[in-house]
């Protein structure tokens, strides 16, 4: 029956941002043939499962990938978008993962 499959399935890495309303997630496994580009909405964070509240429950063991070091910055989260005057572009301010970068306004492309 449908109430008795999961609501939501995951955790997936997120690798890029669409705008302010789309992530586009990394599938593997069974979800491979699905579109990876979702409404922000259907988004949650992980949450580990407690074990004292739910002690017959088995999660699956969460196994975080490696992310190759890079020269890229990392984003956490899109703080404000602003339109620049006369032209056709947009910023975003955007804070980085890593807490030794300061919120920085980046271009569009």
């Amino acid at each position: 029956p449908k109430r008795l499959k999961d609501s939501y399935v995951g955790p997936f890495v997120i690798v890029a941002l669409h705008e302010t309303n789309a992530v586009q997630v990394e599938l593997s496994g069974e979800l491979e043939n699905k579109h990876p580009t979702f409404p922000v909405s259907l988004i949650n964070p992980y949450q580990q499962t407690d074990k004292e509240l739910f002690p017959l429950r088995n999660p699956t063991p969460l196994t975080i990938p490696q992310v190759e070091q890079s020269e890229d910055r990392i984003i956490k989260k899109v703080i404000k978008e602003r339109r620049l005057r006369g032209k056709h572009q947009r910023e975003y301010l955007v804070r980085d993962r890593n807490p030794i970068h300061e919120d920085e306004w980046m271009a569009e492309s």
